[in-house]
């Protein structure tokens, strides 16, 4: 093993590839059966919820793409809120940004277990995610190229997959006749409660788009493709779930529709075994393009929070293999986090587990948020190749910001939302930023030492 200071990054992304990790990262299975669900318990009135769910998060894409060609690192969010917050406070975002990830991927890969283990019973849902998760490990060790090319692929599959339910769902060329009658019923039958009701679901068929800034110090040329990238997914992501979930909802009675065996039945509702066999390889593919890139982006997290002065994360883990210029130790240390934290919930509580992902993440982004608005305040003058559109303090980000916080808050607190979210997901939350606040104070203590000697 050579220093790690003698090993760079490779730098061989490009737009496209920074599009298919930011899409392959979000468009899960679970992501589609939260789609699912959704268009199941509040009908067409669902897509009302996910073109503002998508609006709020190009403004938040926005922010994130400031942020990351300001300060290309690996170390990501920390880096941003060190800049303005100092490290006690970049530490305990950090640690949140990682709590996200976690609990995301660990949602998805239990979902999948449970889907797949319904097109094959003679595979527990535990041997799908293992499987599934040490693909994706194994990829990653073997270079970021590979997991560009490959999450690239698995783009165009799950796209052409994608459109022909919508095609079949649209047209009648399915097994089961679409009923078209329900574009013109159930719309807003919850009215606002239904709505807001329905705003963390609907967050949550985007979440974890800005999986790429992490990448950026792989990326060839930042400035332009990380915007351009996550820009595009964002886009493609609301326009292909509102294709799936509403040809579905056409297809399949809403009870069906809202179940485990939700995939199973739209293929043989579309084309009998020939459509569960396709919906089976839909399944996969969506599952390996997100843990490629969950894998990817949280690993380069951690290697950035083991950075001396001031990691958070024993020295050690800092270390990129040599010939795969990946790191190997905070890969393989996030796939012993992740595997332990999805078998420890023993299959159960996945949806509940969804609507806390979702609560975390919003709240890391209205961190990100807060300090963009912060630094361009602090340091305006400072490079930025991509700038959110206004002056020194823009309004597009204050619009995000307050959109955030005001469904953020209605979504957990009654008559509206579940306090039960809030309750858990902040309590999750509190643990986490507790220990990033006790590291980042110990950094804070070393450097003065430093100082003063």
């Amino acid at each position: 093993m050579s220093a790690n200071k003698q090993v760079d990054f490779d730098k061989s992304l490009g737009t496209r590839q920074v599009m298919a990790v930011s899409f392959g990262l979000v468009v899960c299975v679970s992501t589609w059966g939260s789609a699912l669900i959704g268009f199941a318990e509040y009908g067409v009135g669902f897509i009302v919820s996910i073109l503002i769910a998508g609006l709020l998060y190009f403004l938040i894409a926005m922010n994130y793409s400031e942020l990351a060609t300001m300060y290309p690192r690996a170390a990501s969010i920390r880096t941003y809120v060190e800049g303005e917050f100092g490290n006690r406070l970049g530490s305990m975002a950090s640690m949140i940004y990682v709590l996200s990830f976690a609990a995301g991927v660990s949602a998805e890969v239990i979902f999948f277990g449970y889907v797949l283990n319904g097109f094959v019973p003679g595979v527990p849902w535990w041997g799908w995610a293992i499987l599934v998760t040490t693909f994706g490990l194994i990829v990653n060790l073997i270079g970021i190229k590979n997991v560009g090319k490959l999450s690239d692929y698995l783009l165009w599959a799950i796209v052409v997959i994608t459109l022909l339910v919508g095609i079949f769902a649209f047209t009648g060329l399915s097994i089961q006749a679409p009923d078209f009658s329900k574009l013109t019923t159930g719309f807003f039958t919850d009215g606002f409660a239904g709505l807001i009701g329905a705003f963390l679901l609907a967050m949550w068929l985007f979440a974890g788009f800005e999986v790429a800034a992490p990448l950026a110090e792989e990326v060839k040329n930042p400035g332009k493709s990380l915007p351009r990238g996550m820009f595009f997914a964002i886009l493609a992501i609301g326009v292909l779930n509102i294709i799936f979930g509403l040809g579905a909802y056409l297809l399949v009675p809403a009870d069906v529709l809202s179940s485990e065996s939700g995939l199973i039945q739209i293929g043989s509702y579309i084309a009998g075994s020939v459509g569960v066999v396709v919906l089976f390889l839909f399944a996969v593919f969506c599952t390996v393009a997100t843990v490629l890139a969950n894998y990817s982006s949280v690993s380069r997290l951690m290697y950035g929070m083991a950075e001396k002065p001031g990691n958070m994360l024993p020295a050690k883990l800092k270390w990129l293999h040599p010939t795969f210029k990946t790191p190997w130790r905070t890969l393989i240390t996030y796939y012993a986090v992740t595997l332990t934290l999805m078998l420890s919930l023993g299959g159960g509580g996945m949806a509940t587990l969804v609507y806390i992902s979702s609560f975390i993440w919003i709240v890391q982004y209205v961190i990100a948020i807060s300090t963009n608005i912060a630094l361009r305040k602090k340091i305006p003058d400072y490079p930025r190749p991509y700038r959110v559109p206004g002056g020194n303090i823009p309004i597009l980000s204050i619009i995000g910001l307050v959109g955030l916080v005001v469904f953020l808050a209605l979504s957990v607190i009654p008559p509206f939302g579940d306090i039960y979210t809030f309750y858990y997901g902040f309590g999750m939350i509190v643990v986490v930023a507790v220990y990033g606040l006790i590291m980042g104070s110990i950094s804070e203590k070393e450097k003065s030492k430093k100082i003063a000697g």
